[in-house]
């Protein structure tokens, strides 16, 4: 029997690897997951929705999709007691959410906005320059 060279059975192991396991780039369930709606608009597409775990200093941020879905991957979450806020300039959430994540279990969180002012936290710097008031000129 003929023995194989080296870069043949390396690509033949690769390639055995690569069937052999589950695809990496299928999407992960999610451990939190709803949809952003308005009255106004209906599903709203880009929302950044943030989940904040109590006690915790580190905030995860996701962006709802032309369904107006949003999803929190398990990775990213611990079990635990969250409280959801939104970033949509001119809305704010109907009601602040607090949510209880559960080990193994999914959890659904709807987020209803309405129409609210913009707010300092979610305008952008140029957003600020550009509705400054224009300088006044004076004839003198």
């Amino acid at each position: 029997m003929r023995a194989l060279s080296a870069p043949v059975t390396a690509m033949a192991l690769l390639a055995s690897l690569a069937f052999a396991q589950p695809a990496r780039s299928q999407a992960q369930s999610p451990v939190l997951a709803g949809k952003v709606v308005s009255d106004a608009e209906g599903p709203m597409e880009g929302v950044l929705v943030s989940a904040r775990k109590n006690g915790a200093t580190i905030t995860v941020t996701v962006a709802s999709d032309a369904d107006g879905e949003y999803r929190f991957p398990a990775s990213r979450l611990d079990p635990g007691q969250y409280t959801l806020t939104i970033r949509a300039a001119g809305y704010a959430l109907d009601s602040m959410p607090n949510i209880e994540i559960a080990p193994g279990r999914p959890t659904v969180a709807d987020l209803k906005l309405k129409p609210a002012q913009p707010r300092h936290d979610q305008i952008a710097n140029a957003e600020w320059i550009m509705s400054a008031p224009a300088p006044t000129r004076s004839n003198g």
